[in-house]
């Protein structure tokens, strides 16, 4: 299969999810989709991006070695939302070793202080902050400002999501 005429072909989840299984934990394969995520077209981008999830879904050990390069490409202000979306949604699932583990903070309080970004950003980047601070406790306080403050301005995801965390962090709240 090629990859990138597979992607083109249509965007659909049927034909992401076979482009998963196709990849299967083949780390050359995956390479390639990892190549096709961090091109400058953004159709391709979308599109590898949402392979990229299925992929994470089985095989989240392939994602191991490109941590730093998606944190990288996170970084990109350019970077389509369905890049940023499926990439720190993917990390809430991957263990992030502690040399990343500062990089990913930054982009998270990033994505939930910034008035513009999707809801579903601002999620998972929430999840994924909660995680990190169950190993780096004293990132709860920052955490817990962050999410109060916008709480009352929140979608109802956003508010779901903010309770969720506050519970596994055993956070105690006013407003929430």
């Amino acid at each position: 299969m090629d990859i990138k005429e597979a992607l083109l072909k249509e965007h659909s989840k049927i034909n992401s999810v076979a482009i998963a299984n196709w990849i299967g934990d083949n780390k050359v394969r995956f390479a390639e989709l990892i190549d096709l995520l961090l091109c400058s077209d953004y159709r391709i981008t979308q599109r590898a991006a949402y392979a990229m999830l299925f992929v994470s879904e089985k095989h989240i050990e392939l994602f191991q070695p490109y941590i730093e390069v998606l944190l990288n490409n996170l970084e990109n202000r350019k970077v389509h939302i369905a890049v940023k979306r499926n990439t720190v949604r993917l990390f809430q699932n991957l263990a992030i070793p502690v040399k990343f583990q500062g990089q990913a903070v930054a982009i998270c309080f990033e994505y939930l202080e910034s008035a513009t970004e999707a809801i579903a950003v601002k999620c998972f980047a929430m999840k994924l902050l909660a995680n990190i601070c169950e190993s780096e406790p004293e990132l709860i306080p920052e955490l817990k400002i962050f999410v109060e403050n916008q709480y009352p301005y929140g979608s109802s995801g956003f508010k779901a999501r903010s309770k969720h965390i506050f519970k596994q962090l055993k956070i105690k709240s006013d407003i929430i």
